[in-house]
């Protein structure tokens, strides 16, 4: 990964120094809210991925578990135009390293996508 080493970068999603963005707690607890059925589900998916294109366009998106509990998503983002790739877990080593929380989790499968590594 690139090293603004210059400090002249200026982030488009999150402001400098920024570890949450901000609206997406609320997409996941009323996602959660919403209900367990497959429609409630795939409104969930519609609901997440309008919530993410208001932020910008979206070219692909790294989803954990595209052929099990990821599938719906997947099916989702492809119906969309949305690029899929599988996001793959990191390993034991490196998640005691670096901890462990869906922060950091998050972050290292977005990384991975935009480094084409996922």
């Amino acid at each position: 990964v690139p090293r603004d080493r210059a400090g002249t970068f200026t982030p488009m999603l999150l402001p400098k120094n920024a570890r949450r963005l901000g609206g997406l707690s609320d997409v996941v607890i009323s996602l959660y809210a919403g209900g367990m059925t497959v429609r409630d589900i795939a409104a969930g998916h519609a609901q997440l991925t309008a919530w993410a294109q208001e932020l910008g366009p979206i070219d692909q998106a790294g989803v954990e578990g595209t052929g099990s509990y990821g599938a719906g998503l997947t099916r989702h983002l492809l119906d969309q135009g949305i690029s899929v790739m599988e996001v793959v877990r990191p390993n034991r080593q490196t998640r005691r390293r670096r901890g462990k929380t869906d922060a950091i989790d998050a972050e290292t499968a977005a990384r991975s996508v935009l480094a084409g590594t996922a």
